[in-house]
Parts: structure tokens; C-alpha cells; sequence
């Protein structure tokens, strides 16, 4: 990984609502976005990370190796939670497929697709093809539609990646939840360590269609040789429809599970529907 400049920070918008206490729990949902490391991490130790979550009503998940991991990560969602759990998973991506769990008792499922971008000339030789997943849903209580996507960008002309989402999701009118591994190399105290990924992620919040739901506790999301976010929730057209905050949720152990364990630590948004 590239090491170099950083990113003005007063020139990325944020947005940072807090959890309003007196709005009703059933606008409320909790969702989890976690790279499970299909290249190096133990699905079973993956799994109990998952079950060991209360009160996650939707997941995206990325770096799936296959349907067999997803079933998993789908059982163990539902452990000693009172919803129902079903999963989307990915047709594309390798060994590096993308899933979304929902609780039906919280959300219907209207459709869901991938973002097909195998058109596109950031293609290079061999570049594994991981086109987004979405899952168009309604929320149960509110009847408000939204769209929930998962990506797992790939570390290579991620700036064009970053401005075909944001073409993408300037042309939606629902509201959109992404969460994901977007490989800007952000640093907690400074930005982006590297030139495209500071390219990059100035071009998926151009124009404000995107805004990070940056967490409140900034730490390393990467177990990489300093401390680097690579894993992020966004917020786009949500203007007086859906607010909320983040976490990065930190478990003692981190990073100190050798070759069983995801490079990863899940981010976790709290979000109000309005």
C-alpha cells in the first residue's frame, strides 16, 4: 500500500445527526457493514463474531467466499434475535462475493441487483470483477424505501470506481445506505494517505451526493502497519428522510488472530427514519 499526501479534511462533508431518544424504536434500525476477509479468514470465527451482535437488522457484508459462507453468516444473524433473517448474495466477485442480510420483520425486499460495471475501461487484466450489491427495501414500520448497498472496491483506479458510484447515485431518488471496504487509506489524524485515495474519495462526495457517517470513535478498521480506515459508511439523498451515527465496533483481540482472524473491524450505524 501507498504511503503518500494527505486530504484537507475541512473540504469532506460529514454528517454526524445523533440518535434522536424520544423518536419511536420501530424508526430506528441498526446496520453493519464487515469485510469477513474470504482471503485469509476462518468463516466459523467470522461467524460467532456476527452472532455475538444484538439487534443488527441488516448487514452488508463483503469478502464472502462463496454461498457456503453466506448461509453461515446468515444463521449466525439470527442467533437468539426475535426477527427473521434471509441473505442476498452476490452472482459475481470470484471468491470475493458481497451479501446483504435483512430482518423481514423490519424490512420487505422490493428487489435487489449489482451495479454492473464490467463495461468500464478501469478494467485491468485479471482485476476481479465486484460489482455492488443493492437490496431496494421497505422499511416495515414507516413504509419509507431505501436502498442498502454493499461494495468492496478494488484497489486499483479507485477514483473511476468513485465517480461511476456517484454518477449512480446521483441519478436515485431513494434514499441510500453504503457500506463497505473503499480502500482510501484514510488516516484518523490526517486523510488519505495516498493520492488516489484522496482522488477517490473526493470524488464520490462531489457535489455532496455522498456523505461520510463519519464514527465517533476514529480508530483503524485495517490491521495494516499504522492506523488506516478503509471501511466506511455513506449516507446519499437523505435529506430529511434518514440521520443517524456510526461506530467502529472494537473487540480486545483485534488484529491478534494471525491467519484465522478478518483484517477487518465491522463499522456499525444506528439510523433514523424520519
Amino acid at each position: 500500500m501507498s504511503t503518500s499526501a494527505s486530504v484537507l479534511l475541512a473540504i469532506i462533508s460529514c454528517l454526524e445527526v445523533f440518535t434522536d431518544v424520544s423518536q419511536p424504536e420501530s424508526n430506528q434500525f441498526i446496520a453493519t457493514g464487515w469485510n469477513v476477509d474470504s482471503g485469509q479468514a476462518d468463516p466459523h470465527l467470522a461467524a460467532l463474531r456476527v452472532a455475538r451482535f444484538q439487534g443488527v437488522h441488516l448487514w452488508g457484508l463483503c469478502e464472502v467466499k462463496n454461498s457456503q459462507w453466506a448461509e453461515l453468516f446468515v444463521r449466525a444473524a439470527g442467533e437468539n434475535e426475535p426477527g427473521e433473517f434471509i441473505g442476498i448474495i452476490s452472482r459475481t466477485g470470484g471468491t470475493d462475493q458481497s451479501c446483504i442480510i435483512y430482518d423481514t420483520t423490519r424490512f420487505d425486499l422490493v428487489r435487489s441487483f449489482e451495479i454492473d460495471w464490467a463495461d468500464r475501461l478501469w478494467y485491468c487484466p485479471r482485476m476481479p470483477i465486484r460489482p455492488p450489491l443493492v437490496a431496494h427495501l421497505r422499511h416495515r414500520a414507516t413504509g419509507q424505501e431505501l436502498l442498502f448497498m454493499v461494495d468492496r472496491m478494488y484497489g486499483c483506479r479507485i477514483d473511476m470506481q468513485a465517480e461511476a458510484l456517484n454518477a449512480w447515485a446521483s441519478a436515485q431518488t431513494l434514499p441510500l445506505v453504503a457500506v463497505g471496504t473503499y480502500d482510501f487509506q484514510y488516516d484518523p489524524e490526517t486523510g488519505p494517505l495516498c493520492p488516489d485515495g484522496q482522488k477517490a474519495l473526493l470524488a464520490l462526495i462531489a457535489d455532496g451526493v455522498f456523505h461520510w457517517l463519519a464514527p465517533d470513535n476514529p480508530v483503524s478498521t485495517f490491521n495494516w502497519d499504522r492506523d488506516v480506515i478503509d471501511d466506511f459508511v455513506f449516507l446519499a439523498n437523505t435529506s430529511g428522510r434518514l440521520s443517524g451515527q456510526s461506530r467502529i465496533v472494537v473487540e480486545p483481540g483485534d488484529f491478534a488472530g494471525g491467519d484465522t482472524a478478518s483484517n477487518h473491524r465491522p463499522v456499525q450505524a444506528t439510523l433514523n427514519v424520519r
